[in-house]
């Protein structure tokens, strides 16, 4: 099997506050441990879907299948209706990306509309229909989708609606959707198509307009779509179709390159978010579209097989579908479950992999990590303190040689 390996990792963490535990399903779970929980059913709609979550995960944004308004979700005060704000029986509504602060809130009808909490329910742009936001930046001054009549775009509280336009000499001919944004609303991912016909995903910046996320091509794949991306841009996830191996989901940063991922049973995946720091990656598995979580250590694992392991859930009665959003850092992963024909939200909270001997923050264990604990040994200094004892001593030594290597 064709799976292209990375070569190496140095990414900052940035590690934002966990989801605190309400309730466990069957079996209680500790204070400070993973939970599993689902949400009260919402006013007047039985089935849902997650679209989005604020990064601390206390904000959830849903639309119900029926679909004549949005829900806002906040662990404090519960459910809000965000009603469409034209009132018309063939409408539908769907709520499509939330702020960080969870108080902007992008959608789309018949056309694209922002939300807030001063100013309700109002027209994003009026003369391009069928708009369809798909992501938000951090403060909600700038999202990206797609519209029916004009490709992707990018739009901004500054300079309105910019359509993304195919890069001069470029390999593509249409740019069709922008999926994802950087927290600081400077880097765009979505899909478009080649001459060949194939869809391709695209990264885009100001600087470089729309280019290839990686060279398809060399790598054997014929179809690509980019889903979700981290906070700073740089690394990106979604699903792809490789020439020998077929559907596999993979996660792609510029300093390690692309690689595919498989779902169990040998089977694809499509990853649909990915935590601040590009260790945790969540979405659907491509052998019975159950959820899923992915990070280097364990590989793809079904959630489920996580909840049971980590904190004791019986999950037996519940079918957790896609997972389809994750916190920022990593630990909340938000998606719909069914038990009977009851279909539910469901708050997910899991363990992060760790690296113990991760001395320089950079989320793995290697020389430069022993360089520092070999500074520190036997001078008194807490600097290479890997048991907590407040100093720099063979007990130390031994953590960091027996977790050396270790990569996140």
């Amino acid at each position: 099997m064709t799976l292209h390996q990375r070569t190496g990792s140095r990414r900052s963490a940035t590690i934002g506050a966990a989801l605190m535990t309400l309730a466990a399903i069957t079996t209680a779970a500790p204070a400070d441990g993973p939970c599993f929980e689902v949400l009260d059913p919402f006013p007047d709609a039985t089935r849902y879907y997650v679209n989005d979550m604020s990064s601390d995960g206390q904000v959830i944004i849903a639309t119900p299948n029926d679909g004549h308004h949005g829900f806002r979700w906040e662990r404090a005060t519960g459910p809000l209706v965000l009603p469409l704000a034209w009132p018309d029986e063939y409408s539908s509504y769907a709520a499509a990306a939330v702020s960080d602060d969870g108080w902007t809130i992008f959608g789309y009808m018949d056309y694209a509309t922002i939300w807030t909490i001063d100013e309700g329910q109002r027209i994003l742009f009026d003369d391009h229909p069928r708009g369809f936001p798909q992501d938000c930046s951090a403060d909600g001054t700038v999202a990206v989708g797609y519209s029916n009549y004009g490709g992707a775009f990018i739009w901004s509280a500054e300079g309105g609606y910019v359509p993304l336009e195919r890069t001069a000499g470029g390999s593509f001919v249409s740019i069709d959707r922008a999926e994802a944004v950087s927290s600081d609303g400077h880097i765009v991912v979505g899909r478009g198509r080649q001459v060949s016909g194939h869809d391709l995903a695209f990264r885009w910046t100001a600087e470089t307009g729309v280019e290839e996320l990686t060279d398809w091509t060399s790598h054997d794949v014929t179809r690509s779509s980019a889903y979700g991306m981290s906070a700073d841009g740089e690394v990106v996830v979604g699903d792809c179709t490789h020439i020998e191996d077929g559907y596999r989901g993979y996660r792609w940063s510029e300093e390690d390159g692309l690689e595919l991922i498989e779902g169990r049973e040998d089977g694809g995946a499509t990853f649909f978010d990915v935590s601040d720091d590009g260790v945790i990656l969540v979405g659907r598995d491509g052998y019975d579209y159950e959820a899923v979580v992915w990070d280097r250590q364990h590989g793809t694992r079904s959630l489920r097989s996580v909840l049971e392991e980590q904190c004791g859930v019986d999950l037996s009665d519940w079918s957790l579908g896609t997972a389809t959003v994750v916190s920022a850092d990593g630990t909340t992963i938000v998606g719909r479950a069914w038990s009977d024909d009851e279909c539910v939200i469901y708050i997910a909270r899991i363990e992060r992999p760790t690296c113990p001997g991760d001395l320089d923050g950079d989320l793995d264990t290697d020389q430069q990590d022993l360089a520092i604990l070999l500074a520190a040994y036997d001078t008194g200094s807490a600097d290479g303190d890997l048991d907590g004892d407040g100093d720099t001593d063979q007990n130390d030594l031994g953590v960091i040689l027996a977790d050396y290597g270790c990569d996140l």
